[in-house]
């Protein structure tokens, strides 16, 4: 792993997989996402010729991600 593009992909992996814990950690997305998502990012993890952004999830659970990642934002600012 030497080009940036492995290192960049190799960051990426890393940070799906922590926002994935976290979303399911604060009750934001259930288990089955949490698993689906999982299984998606260790299937581009393996794949060199795989981008993240190639990770199929339907638009409306593209929009409750967002939509949940948005709303733990908001959360963590009202609480400082």
């Amino acid at each position: 792993m030497g080009t940036e593009m492995d290192k960049k992909k190799a960051a990426e992996v890393v940070w799906l997989g922590y926002f994935n814990e976290y979303l399911f950690e604060r009750g934001l997305i259930d288990e089955a996402m949490r698993k689906k998502l999982k299984i998606k990012i260790s299937i581009t993890a393996k794949n060199p010729n795989t981008h993240i952004e190639t990770v199929e999830i339907t638009r409306d659970e593209q929009v409750v991600l967002m939509g949940t990642a948005l709303l733990s934002q908001l959360r963590a600012l009202n609480n400082n």
